[in-house]
């Protein structure tokens, strides 16, 4: 689908004269009904840009691939893509939404699971305090749980095995006591959490019944691979795709989504260790603040200044980290061009910082212009209101200044100059 355009002269920018939208397209079709992720792509959207940025059925790359949106419609597609992410959880759930699994092999792994879930006699789980297991899930989750990750661990086939780790990951999302359909972990609170009386077994026999179902219904052919990477030092050759589709993070870790806030009690309970998890998280855009610099950008220039001389906003902490992430951010793009011989969509949304807006799209128009991308296309598209808050201290959400609403959304299509 493609949108008229005409270009504003203000930094050569060009703007949609309407937009796109696809609130009334279902989102769950084939696996990406498998595992929610936090801030995912539309798989409608990620479709429709694959086939206009790619159409001759290249290799397509996410370099942030999250849930797994893009590439599970690459595959739909039969185009043969590639995903990486900084994040464990990310890698495990892209990889079962898009490795087919003979429902045969699928069902007798469930077969042998619930057969034996009555039968074995393990200690539940201890988990460190710092971990706070006992504050997301009530006591009589910890035992079931247990006993899940316990048989699923011992299965002899990988891709069984990572498609039920998936499915008992999204088990975990789902008895703990945190709110649905939030970008920050919260804790169910008054009658929402009286009420909550979740059965481990039954919500994992369902959730696998479903997997069973959509992934045994995928293309038998591996085009899609996915693995662990940092988008800042990809391991690929010069031009080996020919297109890029992802969705970057609107901000770094504390103060956009909270990706690995999101992951958190999952992967303890799939385990890994806190210090695991901060190994992995210290590849995030803007994590490491030590020494950073910001890159060329008026619009970033123009946000800096605001925050300092904002007397409320004023805050050395959030202006460095502001820094940081835009510094990542160009060195992730420049990669990006290094690895891509074709089109790159960048699909981002603006953000709030300190009660300072920041336009992330003209700030990615403009690093892109850096490294002689021209902005060829740019599309909107109405999304639901969501808040991005400050993450507490100690875990859970404070809604704050923080990352402010996002109601838009910019699907940004740039080519080499």
């Amino acid at each position: 689908m493609q949108t008229k355009l005409h270009l504003n002269s203000n930094e050569g920018f060009i703007l949609p004269v309407k937009e796109w939208n696809f609130s009334s397209k279902e989102t769950l079709a084939s696996t990406h009904a498998l595992h929610p992720y936090v801030a995912s792509m539309n798989p409608h959207l990620a479709c429709e840009v694959i086939k206009m940025i790619n159409p001759e059925k290249g290799i397509v790359l996410d370099p942030f691939m999250g849930g797994g949106a893009v590439l599970v419609e690459a595959l739909r597609l039969k185009t043969q893509g590639q995903g990486i992410d900084v994040n464990p959880l990310a890698v495990l759930i892209s990889k079962a939404k898009t490795t087919y699994v003979a429902k045969k092999d699928l069902s007798d792994a469930l077969r042998f699971i619930l057969e034996n879930y009555r039968k074995i006699d393990v200690e539940p789980l201890q988990f460190p305090k710092a971990y706070k297991i006992d504050f997301w899930f009530q006591p009589e989750c910890i035992g079931p749980l247990t006993k899940l990750i316990t048989l699923i661990n011992q299965l002899d086939n990988e891709d069984v095995k990572n498609a039920y780790r998936a499915i008992f990951s999204v088990t975990v999302r789902d008895v703990s006591l945190t709110y649905r359909g939030e970008v920050r972990l919260r804790r169910l609170q008054g009658r929402d959490l009286e009420r909550f009386k979740p059965n481990v077994l039954e919500k994992f026999s369902k959730r696998a019944e479903l997997a069973i179902d959509r992934i045994s219904a995928l293309p038998r052919e591996h085009i899609i691979q996915t693995s662990h990477g940092n988008v800042m030092d990809m391991t690929f050759e010069e031009n080996q795709f020919s297109s890029i589709v992802c969705s970057p993070p609107y901000g770094d870790d504390r103060n956009g989504v909270g990706y690995f806030q999101y992951s958190k009690n999952m992967l303890f309970w799939l385990g890994y260790s806190n210090d695991e998890i901060k190994n992995y998280k210290n590849n995030f855009l803007g994590e490491i603040k030590k020494d950073k610099t910001p890159p060329n950008s008026s619009a970033l220039v123009d946000v800096l200044d605001q925050m300092q001389h904002n007397k409320v906003a004023s805050n050395p902490k959030a202006i460095q980290e502001c820094i940081a992430f835009y510094h990542d951010y160009q060195i992730a793009l420049q990669e990006m061009t290094r690895v891509c011989s074709g089109k790159i969509a960048i699909v981002i949304g603006n953000r709030t910082l300190s009660k300072t807006k920041i336009d992330n799209a003209q700030i990615t128009t403009e690093l892109m212009k850096n490294l002689d991308y021209k902005l060829f296309k740019c599309l909107t598209r109405t999304i639901d209101k969501k808040r991005i808050g400050v993450m507490q201290p100690g875990g859970g959400a404070r809604d704050t200044s923080g990352g402010g609403l996002i109601n838009l959304e910019y699907t940004l299509i740039y080519e080499a100059k």
